[in-house]
């Protein structure tokens, strides 16, 4: 009996070792195929010309995407414009609106070493909670970034050369009293030294929030342009800001974030008086026909979840996936997903649990509100059959 439950144990152990390895390799390959040279290395290329890009290079295949629509705006069409599943309308926006992750910058973990640009706790918190941009409104984006919200300590060991030594705790962990000076000093200092720019993300791209990614000791060589020979592009002015300065304004901004996570997760709470909310009329045929057949394409579900990856791993969007997931799924998940998206974009940062869709703009009110009446009509299929059952739902008190 001893020798079983050990057994047991070393198997479990095992398991829990190849889970945690097969997640850092996850990590790896797309930090690698939006941030490193390797984001343009095609495997190989089709008779057409277009290039067989992996899962994980997005940055690659956007790339090639939008050189072919820029070409299709000025009047040319090279043979890969013919293989593009992409309307002439669609390109032609491509074209003038670069596709996401083209902004992506090109190794900035490497080649921060001398800048150490982050820590452990801040790469940490925004890979788990990407930040968006908010303008001087205080109207807010949802972050384009990729989330990693199951990502653990050993993920990161990976970028320890390049990493900062951590000198504050997790964001989850802050509370508004942590550290009440220090913080209360950095909001004079921010005001008096940095508003000017940051007070919103128009001007620079990082207000308080996105200012909470970097290390206290970046803050103090960046403000003071030291050790900025690998950032040609710098705009910024030189600002002399003192170390007890920059540490002052760290903790500043890890406050602000804390806080806007917290608001964010209390928001969640009415997710399902939202469901509730929404009408609960039967489905006519085109409306299924609709779902099961368009409407992942048509909102760029399948860009993730059609393809070989976790995103399919997590939920296949064809027919079978789908019959398979509100089959043992709880339907209800899908749906606050997608409620999720909107509340991250009301802001500007990301949950717990990613929105969806992850990298995009919340699907339109239609869209959930459509997904709502499915799952109150059972999650019908296209032959208006009954997929999942409505006791999931009782059991949240949603119905």
């Amino acid at each position: 009996m001893i020798r079983y439950l050990i057994l047991i144990w070393a198997l479990l152990l095992l398991s829990l070792s190849y889970e945690s390895q097969a997640e850092v390799d996850t990590l790896i390959s797309e930090c690698q195929g939006c941030h490193t040279d390797n984001r343009i290395v095609v495997e190989e290329r089709f008779s057409n010309g277009f290039g067989k890009w992996t899962d994980a290079q997005c940055f690659g295949c956007h790339q090639e995407i939008t050189q072919i629509a820029v070409k299709f705006n000025s009047g040319e069409k090279d043979k890969r414009y013919f293989s593009l599943p992409v309307s002439d309308t669609k390109l032609k926006l491509i074209g003038h609106h670069a596709l996401s992750y083209l902004n992506a910058p090109l190794n900035p973990v490497r080649h921060s070493a001398k800048r150490e640009r982050f820590d452990r706790v801040s790469l940490e918190g925004f890979l788990k909670r990407p930040f968006g941009k908010c303008d001087q409104s205080g109207s807010c984006q949802a972050p384009t970034m990729m989330a990693y919200p199951k990502l653990s300590k050993q993920s990161l060991d990976h970028f320890a050369q390049w990493l900062a030594p951590s000198t504050k705790s997790s964001s989850n962990n802050v509370t508004p009293s942590d550290d009440a000076t220090a913080t209360l000093v950095g909001e004079t200092v921010f005001e008096r030294k940095c508003a000017a720019c940051h007070r919103d993300s128009v001007v620079s791209g990082y207000n308080t929030v996105g200012l909470s990614l970097f290390s206290e000791r970046w803050l103090f060589k960046y403000a003071n342009k030291l050790s900025t020979t690998d950032t040609p592009e710098r705009n910024m002015p030189t600002v002399a800001i003192t170390k007890a300065e920059a540490t002052q304004l760290a903790a500043f901004f890890n406050i602000e974030r804390a806080n806007q996570e917290r608001q964010l997760d209390n928001s969640l709470r009415d997710i399902p008086t939202i469901f509730k909310q929404d009408e609960s009329s039967p489905l006519s045929k085109g409306e299924r026909f609709y779902l099961w057949k368009r409407l992942w394409r048509d909102n760029s579900c399948v860009h993730c979840h059609g393809i070989e990856g976790r995103a399919n791993r997590a939920f296949d969007t064809s027919e079978a996936g789908i019959t398979r997931w509100v089959t043992n799924n709880d339907p209800l998940d899908l749906y606050a997903r997608l409620v999720i998206r909107k509340k991250e974009s009301q802001f500007g940062i990301g949950a717990k649990l990613p929105g969806m869709p992850m990298t995009k703009a919340p699907v339109p009110k239609q869209v959930s509100s459509l997904i709502s009446r499915w799952i109150k009509n059972g999650c019908v299929d296209l032959h208006n059959e009954v997929l999942c059952k409505n006791n999931k739902l009782n059991n949240k008190k949603v119905k």
